[in-house]
């Protein structure tokens, strides 16, 4: 048996600096890309730019087997990936502020950067597990500064640089990359574990991993993160959304206090895992993954603030408990000479299979519960855009097609927005909005905008107006329909998209012009924002979720026989 190496306080240091650096990178860009692809006119292929990351994570683990386990030191591998992915993140950057890539080279040199950067996650942890000497206790305060790296990112390139729509943040990313890449060879050495044994085609394709799925409890394991992960799509790619929907100023911000608690769950971790042992650690970050996801469904009707903060708040239990404990896992179980493999193969099926998968099922899901009310936000757009007509030979002809065939039907009556305001007499405008549901409130008061009656008048006040001039409310909510008909029948978010873009590109508007085609593009942006936040059935989306969750939670309790997988020889080898 080898004797295991202590893992002293410069080696904890130096791993602690690594995770730090590792997370950085990615936060750095991966948050602003969407904002910075919408300025730059690319804003269709947004999807496309978040699709990178699992395509890479399913290419991942053959590299791992073939170079990271057999050929290489890990440090070594880690300082060629990140040298290699600083100067694709850096190119993609630079080539489209200065226009000199089209959308689908720019789309390429990310994922040419998430092809370098995806074998990295399983590698930091590879190296990490073997310099230290008591995984459970140890790795969770290591990892800890991966979130505070990723945070840390996040802070720099938003709050100080203000570079949300900017360059600036490839940039950050790219010296980030390349200060990990120097870095790296200053981390303590790190062996290929099978260094000196013959490449076979399964270690090339990776496959010596898959064949750990031979134990019923690491196959439970595997399957389970797999499906774990499918929801999990949702909660990345709308939970930010959910969130604005719900009337949070700062959404982002608002997020934060996830990895917050992200960083106080991690440093708990060693304690629960001397009390809990690895099955129920799992278990409750499945449990907390169904909670959270309740939350968001009970809370999606009257918005409940403390709800949907306690959704936010558990991500700590849910990723730490789950998916920390997993890599905690496969490393216990794997044989010495695979454990990079293994790593990769849970990179792979989680990051590559189960959120790819799911960005196209949670996708499907928010299409499915799509409401068939229009969205109320996009009064204000059709008055913009009566406003801006003297400019229309400023915008793009494929915008102002996709604004010519917007079908005009008429609205409602306002007589039903008037039994609307008959049940709350006695309240103002700005009381009888603040208790009604979305969709009705954010109409009363588009209409009292539009009507010139302030908030602090009584209700009846705006009943009164519409019963006055019934043209003048008719044609605001025709306006209104025209626009939230081709919203319910066609994807208007995307397009919209595509619309703002144009509008914003006329440089050689006069000032006045140039202000009037903001006002519309950013209307126009905001009728699209609109349509997803106000005519989706959240409440039903969440509820999804956590029925798939809860689903998986079953599957492990019962099948996972394995609550404290025995320590081998070798394990600290």
């Amino acid at each position: 048996m080898t004797t295991p190496r202590p893992a002293d306080g410069a080696v904890a240091a130096k791993l602690s600096a690594m995770m730090f650096l590792q997370f950085f990178v990615w936060g750095a860009w991966y948050v602003t890309v969407g904002n910075y692809m919408q300025r730059k006119g690319m804003g269709d292929s947004i999807g496309d730019a978040y699709t990178v990351g699992p395509i890479a994570a399913l290419i991942s683990p053959f590299f791992l087997g073939l170079i990271a386990d057999r050929f290489f030191a890990t440090e070594k591998v880690l300082a060629l990936m990140h040298l290699l992915g600083a100067l694709a993140i850096a190119a993609a950057g630079y080539l489209a502020e200065t226009g000199q890539a089209s959308t689908t080279l720019f789309v390429g040199l990310l994922l040419v950067h998430m092809l370098c950067y995806m074998p990295t996650l399983g590698l930091t942890n590879t190296l990490a597990f073997h310099q230290l000497t008591d995984r459970e206790r140890q790795f969770p305060v290591v990892r800890v500064f991966g979130t505070i790296g990723w945070i840390a990112a996040n802070v720099l390139v938003s709050k100080v640089l203000k570079a949300d729509e900017r360059v600036d943040p490839f940039y950050v990313a790219a010296g980030a990359g390349l200060l990990l890449a120097v870095f790296s060879l200053a981390l303590p050495h790190t062996p290929p574990p099978a260094k000196g044994t013959p490449a076979s085609l399964p270690d090339i394709l990776g496959l010596r991993a898959v064949s750990l799925l031979k134990d019923r409890s690491f196959a439970v394991f595997s399957l389970c993160s797999l499906l774990l992960c499918i929801p999990l799509a949702g909660y990345y790619a709308f939970a930010p959304v959910y969130v604005n929907h719900a009337g949070f100023e700062n959404p982002a911000f608002s997020m934060t206090f996830g990895q917050v608690s992200e960083i106080v769950f991690m440093l708990l971790m060693p304690l629960c895992f001397a009390r809990l042992g690895v099955k129920w650690m799992l278990l409750i970050g499945m449990l907390a993954w169904v909670l959270r996801y309740t939350l968001f469904s009970a809370a999606a009707d009257d918005r409940t603030f403390w709800m949907i903060m306690g959704g936010i708040v558990l991500h700590g239990v849910c990723y730490d408990f789950f998916f920390v404990t997993g890599f905690i896992y496969a490393d216990r179980h794997a044989p010495r000479e695979i454990r990079g493999q293994a790593q990769g193969f849970l990179v792979l099926i989680t990051q590559g299979l189960g959120l790819g998968i799911g960005a196209r099922v949670v996708q499907a899901v928010v299409s499915h519960n799509k409401l068939n009310e229009p969205a109320p936000g996009l009064t204000r757009v059709a008055g913009q855009l009566v406003e801006a007509a003297p400019y229309a030979d400023l915008v793009s002809p494929a915008a102002r097609a996709t604004i010519a065939d917007l079908p005009a039907r008429l609205a409602p009556a306002p007589d039903a927005v008037a039994s609307i305001l008959a049940g709350h007499e006695g309240r103002t405008i700005a009381e009888t909005i603040k208790a009604l549901n979305p969709l009705e409130s954010r109409t009363v008061r588009l209409l009292a905008e539009s009507m010139g009656v302030s908030g602090d008048r009584p209700a009846s006040a705006l009943s009164d107006a519409l019963a006055q001039e019934p043209d003048r409310a008719t044609a605001a909510m025709t306006g209104f329909n025209a626009l939230a008909d081709a919203a319910v029948k066609a994807d208007v978010a995307a397009r919209a998209r595509e619309v703002a873009a144009s509008l914003r590109s006329a440089a050689d508007a006069t000032p006045d012009q140039a202000d009037a085609i903001r006002r519309v593009a950013s209307a126009i942006w905001d009728s699209g924002t609109d349509l997803y936040m106000d005519s989706t059935d959240w409440a039903n989306v969440w509820l999804y979720a956590a029925t798939a969750a809860l689903a998986v939670a079953v599957l492990f309790t019962l099948l996972f026989r394995d609550p404290n997988a025995p320590r081998r020889a070798d394990d600290n080898a």
